[in-house]
């Protein structure tokens, strides 16, 4: 087995050293001194669902966590909804519509923490349609030509 040093040395070589690879913090090493275990940190730094913690305690690992403040919690839920989005936008049809439930529960977090009602938020986005439209006539503009 490669100590981290080596294996970090190896990803360095192969040109991975920008890749996200998990932290090797400890080993385990048996009455001979040979490795058996290495625990990895792996880094998420993001908002997750409530009962994350306890999925990953249920798996068998160890979950280090924080409560954000206002302002961390707001800006982690706009960082949530990107990638959500990302996510969406990348999904093939048929995960699309969880996807988009994924979407949505951050949309109502984040309409939560304006400190609005969903109702409120829903009239906001009917008063943007009557005045600039919907979607439906799938109208996809090109360019505009200013000369004239």
């Amino acid at each position: 087995m490669l100590a981290p040093e080596e294996f970090r040395s190896l990803l360095l070589a192969a040109g991975m050293a920008a890749a996200p690879w998990p932290a090797l913090v400890s080993s385990t090493r048996s009455a001979a001194g040979a490795s058996s275990v290495w625990a990895m940190k792996v880094p998420y730094n993001k908002l997750v669902r409530d009962r994350m913690p306890e999925i990953i305690r249920a798996d068998g690992q160890l979950p280090v966590t924080r409560i954000l403040d206002q302002a961390g919690y707001r800006s982690a839920l706009v960082a949530k909804l990107l990638e959500e989005a990302q996510e969406a936008s990348a999904a093939p049809a048929a995960d699309l519509p969880a996807e988009l439930a994924d979407v949505l529960e951050v949309m109502q977090a984040l309409v939560s923490d304006l400190g609005m009602t969903w109702e409120v938020f829903v009239s906001i986005a009917a008063g943007k349609r009557a005045e600039r439209g919907a979607f439906e006539c799938r109208i996809f503009l090109e360019y505009v030509d200013s000369a004239g």
